[in-house]
C-alpha cells in the first residue's frame, strides 16, 4: 500500500513526464488544464517509497455530476492494483465533500475497462462518432438566416449566454460549468452563435486539427428546434472549414440521442462504427443512468491521448 498526497504546483513537470513516458493513462478531454486542476486540489498522487506510481483527477462538482479526468498507472506496476487504490481514494474524497456524486467516465482502453468493472462502475451510456467528407473543390451556398435572427462570432464575453443555453440544452452529466465554457471558447478556433435580439438561441464550438475539424459543441434552444437552425450552423461550419482546405468533419453524440444523430445524417454525416462506453459510479455503488440529451445537441469527446 502506497502513500497518497494531493499534487501541488511544484509537481507539474513530474506529472507531465509521468503521463508522457512512464504510465498507462486514461485522459478524458478537459477544457481545464492540468495546472488548473492541481490548483483546485483535485489531482492526487500515489507514491511507493517516494516513486510516483499513479495519478488521478476526479473534480468535485457541487451539482453532483463529475467525470474522471485522469487515471494514470505506472507501466511497471499492476494496473488493477494501482488503479483500484487510485479510484478508491479519489472516490472517497469526492463523496466526502457533501453533495452525493455521480461519477462518470468514458472508456477507451481494455485495461481501464477491466479496472472500472472491478471497482463497481456500471455501463450507463455509449458515445458514437459521426464523420463527413468535405468537398473541398466547391464552397457550399448558405441560405439566408431566418427572419430577424442574427448569426455572429462569439467570444469569452458571451460565456454567460453560452452557459445559460448549455444548461437548457444538455442533461446534467453533459453540461459545462461557467469556467469550462470560457476555457472551451478560448480553446476552439471557430465559434458562432445565433441570436434572437440579445438572446442566444443556438451555438457551436469547433476546432481544426491539421486537415480535419471536430465539432466540440452544438446546441439549439428547445423553443427553436425543427426550424433548421442546427442545419444552418452545420452549413456555416462546413463553409468555414472548406475555405481552410479541411477535408473532413467529425462529431460525437450519445448512441441513443436519435434527434442528434438524425440531424447529422440529414447533413451528410455517417456513423463510423466506433462506440465508447460511458460507465458510472455512485457512493452507493449503484447504477446511475446517464441521461441522454435527446435534442439537436452534440457533446464533446476527443479521441484518447496516450
Amino acid at each position: 500500500m502506497g502513500t497518497f498526497t494531493i499534487a501541488n504546483d511544484t509537481e507539474i513537470i513530474e506529472l507531465q513526464r509521468f503521463l508522457d513516458k512512464e504510465s498507462l493513462n486514461h485522459r478524458h478531454l478537459d477544457w481545464s488544464g492540468i495546472a488548473e486542476r492541481i490548483a483546485e486540489g483535485s489531482v492526487a498522487f500515489l507514491r511507493e517509497k517516494g516513486k510516483l506510481m499513479g495519478a488521478i483527477c476526479i473534480p468535485y462538482d457541487p451539482a453532483g455530476n463529475t467525470w474522471v479526468r485522469l487515471c494514470a498507472v505506472h507501466k511497471g506496476g499492476d494496473p488493477l492494483s494501482i488503479g483500484a487504490q487510485l479510484l478508491d481514494f479519489s472516490l472517497g474524497q469526492v463523496h466526502l465533500r457533501g453533495t452525493r456524486q455521480s461519477v462518470y467516465t468514458v472508456c477507451f482502453w481494455d485495461w481501464y475497462e477491466q479496472l472500472l468493472k472491478h471497482c463497481h462502475f456500471t455501463q450507463a451510456q455509449s458515445i458514437v462518432t459521426l464523420e463527413k467528407r468535405l468537398q473541398t473543390q466547391s464552397v457550399p451556398t448558405i441560405p439566408p438566416i431566418i427572419g430577424d435572427l442574427k448569426l455572429s462570432d462569439i467570444t469569452s464575453v458571451d460565456a454567460s449566454s453560452v452557459a445559460k443555453l448549455d444548461q437548457i440544452c444538455f442533461s446534467p452529466p453533459w453540461q459545462l460549468c461557467g469556467n469550462e465554457i470560457r476555457y472551451a471558447i478560448d480553446q476552439t478556433d471557430y465559434r458562432t452563435g445565433i441570436f434572437d435580439g440579445k438572446k442566444m438561441i443556438a451555438y457551436q464550438l469547433s476546432s481544426q486539427n491539421q486537415y480535419t475539424a471536430h465539432i466540440s459543441r452544438l446546441a439549439v434552444h428547445p423553443q427553436y428546434r425543427r426550424t433548421g437552425l442546427g442545419s444552418l450552423l452545420l452549413m456555416h461550419i462546413e463553409h468555414h472549414y472548406i475555405a481552410k482546405k479541411v477535408w473532413g468533419l467529425s462529431v460525437n453524440t450519445q448512441a441513443d440521442n436519435l434527434a442528434s444523430i438524425s440531424l447529422y445524417h440529414r447533413n451528410g454525416f455517417s456513423l463510423t462504427g466506433e462506440t465508447f462506453p460511458v460507465l458510472s459510479h455512485t457512493d452507493e455503488n449503484t447504477l446511475t443512468p446517464c441521461p441522454s440529451t435527446t435534442t439537436e445537441a452534440s457533446t464533446n469527446l476527443d479521441l484518447p491521448q496516450g
